[in-house]
């Protein structure tokens, strides 16, 4: 890969001595009028190489830093938890085939770290492709960077990939604050391209329940970043019990997001305290002379006869006067 480079480099630097050296000769040629003339034409010459030479110069740090280093044993690189991405069984199935039947077009890129180990910054299921391809190699870019550095490397390199979930946005974010404490929201925005208001509902999984987080780190593609934050802004509302219960159950498959987030804002319904209730009925022969209903400290007295119950009313109450007197 130097070889080549430098080839490159060596024809395009070839390529320009030539038209300097053609430019100079058409403007000795060139008969100006004036001193100022020449000098003017010099100047514009001048500006119009030196723009070349830079972006040259720029083209090939470019070169260098894309460059393919070589091939690494797969059996020296090291995984760092956390770092790995998602990705559905059906995208993985589309990377093996794909993989099957033409060459890697894109390296991993790792890191070096002691023991002659490599970390994997970029490239998990690619490097898990070539091993149950039964590869010993696999090619690779070199990034060098502090700890922080790499694993915002991997984020980014995996931030705008259509299969990268919500919920890992959200750990990428939490880490790019952590490594760079100050960096507003609206700066994270910038850099990563995203909306201020998409980054703003990934932020908001801080305020999730840890049960959720939990279940999240799981199954990572269960919430969208709207979906979660409606959920966080109901668990800082004191609804987190709820909110577990809603994302249990979008767990087992038994709601939707939407319906979630709906379980979850339900008030809770009011219980009502069930009093149990005893019925006597008194007979007399085969007819019901009266009903008495009794519940904790009431009961009530229905008499088949309004004659039988005005009788009884004045003796019940004299009896309870009584009763009273004899309490006091």
């Amino acid at each position: 890969m130097a070889n080549k480079l430098q080839d490159r480099l060596a024809s395009k630097t070839a390529e320009l001595a030539s038209r300097v050296e053609a430019s100079t000769a058409n403007r000795t040629e060139r008969a100006a009028s004036t001193m100022p003339g020449q000098l003017g034409a010099f100047r514009l010459d001048a500006q119009k190489w030196k723009a070349q030479i830079e972006e040259l110069q720029a083209e090939n740090a470019s070169l260098k830093q894309s460059s393919v280093a070589g091939e690494i044993d797969l059996d020296k690189l090291v995984e760092v938890p956390g770092r790995r991405k998602y990705m559905s069984p059906e995208k993985y199935h589309e990377l093996r085939e794909n993989l099957r039947h033409n060459p890697l077009i894109q390296p991993i890129s790792i890191s070096l770290v002691e023991d002659g180990k490599a970390e994997i910054v970029s490239g998990h299921h690619r490097s898990d492709v070539f091993k149950e391809f039964g590869r010993k190699t696999i090619p690779y870019t070199l990034f060098s960077g502090a700890k922080e550095q790499r694993a915002l490397a991997a984020f980014y390199a995996n931030l705008l990939q259509d299969d990268i979930t919500d919920y890992e946005k959200y750990l990428g974010f939490k880490l790019l604050r952590e490594a760079r404490p100050g960096t507003t929201q609206a700066q994270m925005a910038e850099e990563s391209g995203i909306s201020d208001s998409i980054v703003s509902d990934l932020l908001a999984f801080d305020d999730l329940p840890r049960d959720v987080l939990n279940t999240l780190s799981e199954k990572p593609y269960l919430l969208g970043s709207k979906a979660g934050a409606a959920l966080a802004s109901l668990s800082r509302r004191g609804k987190s019990r709820q909110v577990i219960d809603a994302v249990a159950l979008l767990a087992e498959g038994k709601l939707d997001q939407a319906h979630a987030v709906k379980l979850a804002s339900a008030e809770p319904k009011s219980t009502k305290t069930v009093v149990e209730r005893k019925e006597v009925r008194i007979k007399s022969g085969r007819s019901v002379f009266c009903t008495m209903t009794a519940s904790k400290k009431t009961f009530r007295l229905e008499f088949s006869s309004e004659q039988v119950a005005e009788a009884l009313r004045e003796k019940i109450q004299t009896y309870l006067e009584g009763l009273a007197r004899e309490v006091t």
